[in-house]
């Protein structure tokens, strides 16, 4: 059988069949490279070849790989960083996030691991601030005038002043009382400070054989020769002087209670009299009127004497006892202290009933709780006042 004659060509197939070349053939199918369609490159077909997610990344020529983003050990977090499964996500962590997290002003100051805070420099009686926070400058520290107190300062040893011994200008220095000294003036051997009119100043040594002489109140001391050129020195024992006993003689005064001079030593009787205003009363001329014996006295400077000691233990009555010395003049006063312990079954007394220069006569009374009189008295001590 014969076959069905083919269908009739359309339009395009015969557009294409007229087609003279490839590129021609291209341009009528639509797939003219590139204008159509891409060229053949081997990055696409690297690209083509990958077969994980994430982001794509070209390593070198036709070579490419997938990357995910990964957050550090600490600071960052990476939420999706595939992209997988949406926009990757960048956190803060940490201290990042700590420091992130402050909401005041101030300065940042990381407290303990991932954990900040905020701080503002602070000032003292001592130290001025300005601007603590830091936040509109610099932090200025100053100190106030007047604020630094001594005891804020470096420590000082004994004895040493504030000063600056070192020529020219610097750091104060702590100095000796000599050191201080040796400021007003030169520190030469022999030098001598006063008080002149407006301040300490220096006299210079003088010559060997001067002495210091004064020229009064408001005035300025100054060195002088002894008149006729002796020099009074003691390797000379006075045979520099024409009349040692004439010397003395014209030197002598003598003293006062308002003037220095020579003075004689009064006698123990002179010393207790307490009469003489010219002689000088000793140690040895007070003592010479004491007696430390349990009976004794002592016989003060004006002719008081004051006496003490002890009567006997006589029966119930009177008693006489002798004074250890008897009073040049009156006896102004005794008094007795009973001498007895503490016996609850008897009330005892005792009394004076008289005193003369030389004695005084006591009354001694002893009683038991019955009304009876006791068989014993008590004894008594005694001081005494008269001249």
């Amino acid at each position: 059988a014969t076959p069905p004659p083919p269908p009739p060509l359309t339009p395009f197939a015969r557009g294409l069949l007229a087609d003279e070349t490839a590129g021609d053939a291209r341009a009528t199918l639509g797939v003219a490279i590139g204008s159509d369609v891409q060229p053949h490159d081997a990055d696409l077909d690297a690209l083509a070849a990958l077969s994980t997610s994430g982001h794509v990344v070209r390593t070198g020529a036709a070579t490419f790989a997938t990357r995910t983003l990964v957050g550090p050990a600490a600071g960052l977090t990476v939420a999706n960083g595939t992209g997988v499964g949406g926009n990757p996500t960048l956190g803060l962590a940490n201290d990042l996030a700590a420091l992130e997290g402050l909401a005041g002003t101030g300065i940042a100051v990381r407290t303990a691991a991932d954990t900040w805070a905020q701080r503002t420099i602070t000032g003292s009686a001592t130290v001025a601030v300005a601007n603590g926070d830091g936040v509109s400058g610099d932090p200025t520290l100053s100190v106030p005038d007047g604020a630094i107190t001594l005891a804020k300062m470096a420590p000082l040893a004994t004895a040493r002043l504030i000063g600056r011994d070192t020529a020219g200008t610097g750091s104060p220095e702590d100095l000796t009382i000599s050191q201080a000294l040796d400021l007003i003036g030169s520190a030469a051997h022999g030098d001598i400070l006063f008080r002149g009119a407006s301040g300490w100043q220096k006299l210079a040594a003088g010559t060997g054989g001067q002495y210091l002489r004064t020229a009064g109140p408001n005035a300025d001391p100054g060195w002088d020769t002894i008149a006729g050129g002796g020099d009074l020195l003691a390797a000379n024992n006075l045979s520099d002087v024409a009349s040692a006993p004439a010397a003395f003689a014209n030197i002598k005064q003598g003293a006062t209670d308002s003037a220095s001079g020579v003075v004689e030593l009064a006698t123990s009787a002179e010393a207790l009299a307490g009469t003489d205003a010219v002689r000088a009363v000793t140690s040895a001329g007070l003592a010479s009127g004491l007696s430390k014996a349990s009976s004794g006295y002592v016989k003060l400077p004006g002719g008081l004497i004051i006496q003490w000691g002890m009567t006997g233990s006589p029966s119930n009555g009177t008693r006489t006892t002798s004074f250890p010395v008897a009073f040049p003049a009156v006896c102004c006063s005794v008094q007795v202290t009973m001498n007895v312990g503490n016996n609850p079954a008897l009330l005892r007394s005792v009394y004076v009933t008289s005193a003369s220069r030389t004695s005084f006569v006591t009354e001694h009374r002893s009683i038991d709780n019955t009304g009876v009189i006791a068989a014993a008295g008590a004894a008594a001590f005694f001081i005494a006042i008269g001249y």
